[in-house]
């Protein structure tokens, strides 16, 4: 008797792979291919091996001290008489994890007694606001501490937008600006060297962002670093470095199976969804690197959109049927009706944020995500 096909219930999973704490100088690829193999699951065409990029910083040794921060924030807005003062610090990140510590070696590199001016407002890029709503950080009274400690007096100004406009022409005014926020970094300098300009003076003007500052460690600079003590930040690795391990994963896994995975490294999702409290977003990109199969767009159909009008009559198996014939023949669907609705996001961001919400960011011990049946649909068996 013929063995009654089972019917498949299961399609895209993914999992989070425990796999060892790493250190600096650790293989890092031999680790991720031993995890995978390791981890009784039966690697197939086409899975895709995702690899934090904290694990892969760390493994590479990229690490910043405050005293580093402090000696190329110095370095450039020093001045001809060997002087740092008053520094304007636009729209900076509310956050401990993500800022304190630049914060720190920046105060650490003005000299005593010198102004800090932070101009804020009541949330930053990514909706964290003042007073943190889960942990109750104030982030005044905390970054306030931060420069004190370091000899710098600190102003906050504009918490109201009023008070912003008023004072905005002030700061304009002032010799030294760092711009600080992830997106929109280029537009702000712009506009700052716009209002510069209009100013009839000759005084001196200096402009520079976080991407500016240590771009001989990371090609981001500090974007993308957080914490790792109390006077060390972890950097975020470069695309370098990400695509050449991708593939050195992806040759392994081949050498190893005989089949050929996707691999990426993941920061930050691309997400920002305040009301459910997912505020990401501070990497500089969600995937630094990947292999080649991941370098496209999804190739979907749009189900709810084929049941409600052209399958409206059908029910049922009949229905199932047709739609399943539609996902297995459709190609490549970029740009045609029958994909509308469907996310129009290239993978890299997909498959990153997805990563990075199911690895987490605490104690879950899971730098690794693996997907299987990713690139499935309804059409396969």
């Amino acid at each position: 008797m013929a063995k009654k096909k089972t019917e498949r219930k299961f399609g895209r999973t993914a999992y989070g792979l425990r796999a060892p704490i790493v250190k600096e100088g650790d293989d890092i690829r031999k680790i991720a291919v031993e995890t995978v193999l390791n981890s009784g699951l039966t690697v197939s065409d086409r899975d895709i091996l995702c690899i934090t990029e904290s694990v892969v910083a760390r493994t590479a040794g990229l690490y910043a001290t405050v005293d580093d921060i402090a000696q190329d924030v110095r370095k450039k807005f020093v001045n001809e008489e060997g002087k740092f003062g008053h520094l304007v610090l636009w729209y900076p990140i509310y956050s401990r994890n993500r800022f304190a510590i630049c914060l720190k070696g920046i105060a650490r590199a003005m000299d005593p007694g010198a102004t800090l001016f932070i101009p804020v407002g009541p949330k930053d890029e990514v909706g964290n606001q003042l007073v943190n709503q889960v942990t109750g950080v104030d982030i005044i009274k905390y970054y306030t501490e931060i420069c004190e400690a370091e000899g710098v007096k600190v102003s906050f100004w504009g918490k109201d937008e009023g008070e912003y406009k008023k004072l905005y022409s002030k700061l304009v005014r002032l010799e030294n600006h760092l711009v600080c926020p992830v997106r929109d970094n280029e537009e702000i300098m712009d506009a700052l060297d716009l209002a510069k300009a209009t100013i009839d003076d000759d005084s001196a003007y200096n402009c520079y962002s976080l991407a500016d500052i240590l771009t001989d460690k990371s090609e981001f600079g500090l974007y993308g670093s957080n914490k790792a003590s109390e006077e060390m930040v972890k950097l975020f690795p470069s695309t370098t470095l990400c695509h050449k391990l991708v593939r050195e994963v992806q040759a392994e896994m081949k050498a190893q199976t005989g089949k050929t995975i996707e691999v990426a490294i993941y920061g930050d999702g691309s997400y920002h969804d305040i009301p459910s409290g997912i505020l990401e977003m501070l990497d500089p990109m969600s995937c630094p690197g990947y292999t080649d199969g991941l370098d496209t767009f999804p190739s979907e159909v749009k189900i709810k959109n084929l049941a409600d009008e052209k399958y409206k009559d059908l029910t049922g198996k009949e229905l199932e049927e047709a739609i399943k014939k539609e996902a297995k023949n459709a190609g490549d669907t970029s740009g045609k009706m029958i994909s509308q609705g469907c996310t129009p996001r290239h993978l890299t961001g997909l498959i990153a944020s997805a990563a990075d919400l199911i690895s987490g960011s605490g104690s879950c011990g899971t730098p690794f995500v693996y997907f299987q049946g990713y690139f499935d649909n309804l059409g396969d068996e």
